[in-house]
């Protein structure tokens, strides 16, 4: 089973929407088919931290980051009710 579909009852924190990535809406708007739906793409930022020796951050190597941000997800998989605060909405923008 995948991350998401242990959070269906988790609302993101922006708008209230179901966070499920990829998945469009089952709702339609009356009078329109599948194809009129509109599509929005929306970039989420995650948060996690790193504990690390260096005075200025910008000098954490990457593998050291992407190993923080694993172990973050793993957290998030194991405590789903924690998930929504852990994403912030950055952008979105309609879909042609």
């Amino acid at each position: 089973m995948d991350f998401w579909s242990n959070v269906d009852d988790i609302n993101c924190a922006y708008g209230g929407d179901p966070c499920h990535p990829n998945q469009s809406r089952t709702e339609e708007p009356m009078g329109q088919t599948k194809k009129q739906v509109k599509k929005y793409n929306t970039m989420f930022d995650v948060a996690f931290t790193v504990t690390h020796s260096y005075k200025d951050p910008s000098n954490v190597p990457v593998p050291m980051l992407i190993d923080a941000l694993e172990e973050r997800v793993k957290f998030l998989r194991n405590f789903p009710e924690d998930a929504a605060e852990a994403f912030g909405i950055c952008d979105t923008y309609e879909e042609d």
